[in-house]
């Protein structure tokens, strides 16, 4: 690690998101850091919500999007409107 990197502080993940500097000068003191980490299970668990909610976010899009071009039509529809404004038609 070279001086003031960002690294993992295992047991302080509430504080600072998990990261301190490191202040030692060049690698003579630096520790060998374990970077736990939770059970497969639980892993899959949270790809799997992460999923669901990516999932739930792109049909909100899709909805407001559907509803946008219901509304006020496509590019083409915008484009020939605005043409048609700026030529005073």
């Amino acid at each position: 690690m070279l001086q003031g990197q960002a690294i993992f502080a295992p047991g302080k993940e509430h504080r600072n998101r998990g990261l301190y500097k490191a202040t030692h000068k060049g690698l003579k003191g630096l520790k060998t850091i374990e970077v736990h980490t939770r059970p497969p299970e639980v892993a899959a668990n949270i790809a799997i919500c992460l999923i669901h909610q990516a999932n739930y976010l792109i049909d909100k899009q899709l909805q407001r999007l559907e509803k946008d071009f219901a509304e006020s039509g496509g590019l083409r529809e915008r484009m020939t409107r605005v043409r048609v404004r700026k030529r005073g038609m």
